[in-house]
């Protein structure tokens, strides 16, 4: 099975993907060579600037040429999965610790909107404009609707070639253009083919008349 890689736009063999059963490919839809050079860019971004690989903090001068500060070097994993269960059964979110009735993966709302955010690699510019959108009175850009309906919250819509942010939609709207490839030929084909048999279903009934008669 052949897949297009979304970051280098590169025809590529299944095996060149990592698995993702929740994807319908099965796959990721970065491929395996992308995703490195992120994650080795990423590292070297944090070193040159002298922070710890984990949570960022600046390290300090005896740990200059180690990779993580002295609290992450010493908190294993289980410590951090205690920390976690702690945070929510305290009732704080797990990033800010702010208290918060509404949880979503151990954060609250907004902590989990910024992370959909960074994930989806929206613009900077657009990601105040996207948390007003959110939090203030929120509708579908499309249809128009108040609540989210489907499965999940409000989707975040942006263009996948210049990652600017276009609108907030409901799950519907949402799955229709990703079913249309954001390909407006195809939504109107589709208007198009919904009025045909409308109207060939308003006359079926005077056909019918006229053919007793």
């Amino acid at each position: 099975m052949i897949q297009v890689c979304i970051r280098c736009k590169v025809e590529k063999e299944e095996s060149c993907f990592n698995k993702k059963r929740k994807n319908y490919s099965g796959v990721r839809s970065i491929c395996k060579d992308c995703k490195a050079k992120e994650f080795s860019d990423w590292n070297r971004e944090r070193r040159l600037l002298g922070l710890c690989l984990q949570c960022g903090t600046k390290l300090s001068e005896d740990r200059k040429n180690l990779s993580n500060c002295l609290n992450c070097s010493n908190k294993s994993t289980k410590c951090k999965k205690r920390n976690r269960v702690k945070h929510v059964l305290n009732g704080k979110c797990m990033r800010c610790g702010k208290e918060t009735e509404k949880f979503i993966s151990r954060c609250c709302y907004i902590c989990s909107i910024k992370s959909r955010i960074i994930r989806l690699r929206i613009d900077k510019k657009d990601r105040a404009k996207i948390l007003e959108s959110l939090l203030n009175e929120p509708k579908c850009g499309i249809c128009g609707a108040l609540k989210p309906s489907g499965r999940g919250d409000w989707h975040i819509d942006h263009d996948h070639e210049t990652n600017r942010f276009r609108a907030i939609l409901c799950y519907h709207c949402n799955l229709m253009l990703g079913c249309a490839r954001d390909n407006k030929d195809i939504l109107i084909k589709g208007a198009s083919y919904i009025d045909l048999h409308k109207a060939q279903k308003d006359e079926s009934p005077m056909v019918l008349a006229m053919s007793v008669v």
